[in-house]
């Protein structure tokens, strides 16, 4: 895909103002926070580097000189670190700032920085990539998130000057709803119309780049799409789109690789079953679907053709799982949250699929003094196994009349054993962490979360446009340690961008802060992208 260049001037990558040599990506503010935040770590890195290479007779036993380190073993070491850690480095002497401006180093860098954050990684052109896109890229959730901790006044509004539109064709009046999802990094728009499935590419966001024209890459007759689901292929170079179709009373599976020689669209799995559109409860977990329908579960393993359903005591208000888990809560006067243990699948065709009544394994009892509406949790992009296993988190969202000018929502944490293949064998609520939260608006949260940098992203419509709500946790993803952040510390934030009111057709990335949003019109759907994060800097 073409791109213009915006313009060119040296801006800090986390704060977008004009830097200053001897650092050439951070202004000055944020370069000294650096010197005076180094982790002390580094130390044990030194110490790690020359236990990893002691065999080998240039790295003497006595000495943390990094002079004496292999070059490549250097540059190896130093993959390890965040992008902040490493412009934190490059300021300490010339070995390592000639170590840290190596290609092979930032293509590393990124990749794990894009499987942190559940980034696909095809987002990213990495062949045609100059070092300073590189670095450009691996920071952007650090800098998406200085964005929204940006200390404002509350009725400021910010106004995205990057933006283009495009109408992807008829879409039979104006009630039609046309579901949309952006790939976490932005670059690849999935969009369904009636009877055809589609993937659009918008090009990566940049700062060194204008929005311009999406590029129709691949579409896919389909039956008449209700909803969808996206997951990431194995290989992590694909995507895998589950259609729900209510009038066909199917789902479908579709694989792509977008950037593949030639790509296109093909059906990998189909099962015919019975669709309930908007009373039915959804979720997709790895290569599972679990399908909903009053106390009726149904999962189906779509890689295997495998399924199993069974009936549960009352209709649930939300369903989440994990690889071993199918997760419910109860919103009566007492909420609950019950594990079930996913049962044996089997064939389809073979055995009859019902296994009759099954009770819960364990419950958990929710907090009883916030009169909740609805709940959440995170997209189903994001429960898939990754570099850091993700942390189940279901919120509960409490809004309208009682709270007038503000909501209030409470989130769930369940343990880290729900996702690493070990049971739980009590119901002991100290398993959970429960924290509480104020939000802005009497408006209701945009679909599902998504991750950046261990913050939990949310959205929402207002009168005034759209809301970004980040909310600081530090075990979403379990990592083996917290990265440099240079980002301020309260524990939620919220930006408001000024956009049409657009109902719940929007889709959003959590890490770039593109946006994409569907205006209906009576002779098509028109589709709107805007970049938050880049803007025109006279405009502040």
């Amino acid at each position: 895909m073409n791109h213009s260049h915006a313009h060119d001037r040296d801006v800090c990558l986390v704060c977008h103002q004009t830097v200053f040599q001897p650092n050439p990506y951070l202004c000055f503010n944020h370069a000294l926070k650096l010197r005076t935040s180094r982790p002390s770590r580094l130390e044990n890195e030194r110490k790690d580097m020359a236990e990893y290479g002691s065999h080998l007779t240039l790295v003497p036993q006595h000495s943390g000189n990094f002079g004496s380190v292999p070059f490549d073993i250097l540059v190896h070491f130093l993959s390890f670190l965040g992008p902040l850690d490493l412009l934190a480095v490059r300021q300490t002497c010339k070995l390592l700032q000639e170590a840290t401006s190596q290609r092979s180093l930032w293509i590393d860098v990124l990749r794990t920085v894009c499987a942190e954050n559940y980034i696909f990684w095809p987002t990213y052109p990495v062949s045609d990539m100059a070092i300073s896109d590189l670095i450009e890229a691996a920071l952007m959730p650090t800098r998406f998130l200085s964005f929204i901790y940006k200390t404002r006044e509350p009725s400021e509004r910010i106004e995205p000057s990057l933006s283009v539109h495009f109408s992807p064709g008829n879409s039979n009046g104006a009630e039609n709803r046309c579901p949309i999802g952006l790939l976490p990094g932005g670059r690849f728009l999935v969009y369904a119309k009636s009877t055809t499935l589609s993937i659009w590419d918008l090009g990566y966001p940049s700062e060194r780049y204008l929005l311009s024209d999406p590029v129709l890459v691949a579409t896919i007759a389909t039956e008449e799409c209700h909803d969808f689901f996206l997951k990431p292929t194995a290989d992590a170079l694909g995507v895998q789109v589950f259609i729900i179709s209510d009038p066909a009373n199917n789902v479908s599976v579709f694989e792509i690789h977008p950037t593949s020689s030639n790509p296109s669209f093909h059906k990998v799995a189909s099962l015919d079953i019975a669709i309930h559109a908007w009373r039915d409860h959804y979720c997709l977990c790895g290569d599972r679907l679990f399908i909903v329908f009053g106390n009726v579960v149904t999962v189906w393993d779509f890689s295997q053709n495998l399924w199993a359903n069974w009936e549960i005591g009352k209709q649930p208000s939300y369903v989440s799982a994990t690889d071993n888990y199918v997760i419910f809560v109860e919103n009566d006067d007492q909420p609950r949250l019950g594990l079930w243990r996913i049962p044996p699948l089997r064939s389809i065709g073979s055995t009859p699929a019902s296994l009759g009544v099954l009770s819960a394994d364990i419950w958990f009892t929710l907090p009883g003094d916030v009169p909740v509406e609805y709940y959440g949790g995170l997209d189903e992009w994001y429960l898939t196994r990754g570099i850091g296993q993700t942390r189940c988190i279901i919120d509960g969202y409490a809004s309208g009349a009682l709270y007038h000018r503000t909501s209030a929502f409470f989130r769930v944490e369940l343990p880290l054993t729900l996702s690493v293949n070990e049971e739980i064998n009590s119901a002991d609520n100290d398993d959970l962490d429960i924290n509480f939260f104020d939000l802005p608006t009497p408006e209701i949260i945009q679909g599902s979360l998504g991750i950046c940098n261990e913050n939990a992203i949310s959205a929402w419509t207002s009168q005034s446009g759209l809301q970004f709500h980040a909310t600081r946790r530090t075990n979403i993803v379990n990592r083996p340690y917290t990265p440099l952040d240079l980002t301020p510390s309260p524990r939620s934030a919220s930006v408001q961008i000024n956009i049409p009111q657009t109902h719940d057709i929007t889709a959003f990335c959590p890490v770039s802060g593109r946006l994409c949003y569907l205006l209906h019109g009576h002779a098509d759907n028109r589709i709107y992208i805007a970049d938050c994060l880049f803007r025109n800097p006279s405009k502040g």
